[in-house]
């Protein structure tokens, strides 16, 4: 399936681990039941019920976090990572995402905030959960037009020809050649090492 690769934590998590976990764009989290979900027995280690109330504080602290200003970076950046596999990245999005790693990574919630609003476009394209994943990523790269990645790999009536054909598949909920055509798309630019040329990079602001 095109996309990202999900990501997930193992057991063992605590309260004050939550936040941060939640700050790397992670897709699950396995919270540790010993440690905050389950009373436990300390000689016998033997499981009891479950702290049903703590249920409550964890979504309220996973809830917040992603609602914070690092919470939003981490998610912007995992769909702009999953922007670059598909190659429907733009130029400026891309050096977006190049920025808002380190920053993330450094915690600068400044630096986060003021990439925020710079890549508007990779935030509203709907969610690939709302219909199959792969139409969701034709869509991306029809959005993102001869200003994406994967142009860069074609001359410009090649790449329109393929945009008519995305298009089509899109219409029809086609996800089967969807897939071949987008298939073929990445597979094209990593043979031509297509990339954006430092004379392409326009200003971080850019869509």
């Amino acid at each position: 399936m095109p996309g990202r690769v999900p990501r997930h934590f193992s057991a063992g998590f605590r309260f004050h681990h939550l936040a941060d976990v939640t700050y790397t764009g992670t897709d699950g989290v396995g919270v540790g039941g010993a440690q905050i979900l389950r009373y436990m027995d300390q000689q016998t280690g033997h499981h009891g019920p479950f702290k049903e109330e703590n249920i409550a504080t964890i979504l309220k602290i996973r809830d917040e976090a992603a609602a914070s200003v690092l919470g939003q970076g981490a998610a912007l950046l995992a769909r702009l990572d999953q922007m670059f596999f598909e190659k429907s990245i733009t130029a400026g999005q891309n050096q977006a995402r190049e920025s808002l790693y380190p920053a993330l990574a450094q915690r600068d919630e400044a630096r986060v905030a003021a990439l925020l609003p710079t890549t508007r476009h990779a935030r509203v394209i709907p969610d690939s959960a709302i219909e199959p994943p792969v139409l969701g990523s034709a869509r991306r790269l029809i959005a993102a037009g001869h200003a994406s990645l994967a142009a860069t790999a074609y001359t410009p009536l090649e790449f329109s020809r393929l945009l008519v054909r995305l298009e089509r598949a899109v219409r029809q909920r086609d996800a089967e050649h969807a897939a071949e055509l987008l298939s073929a798309a990445r597979a094209q630019v990593d043979e031509s090492d297509g990339d954006f040329s430092s004379e392409q990079l326009p200003s971080v602001a850019c869509p």
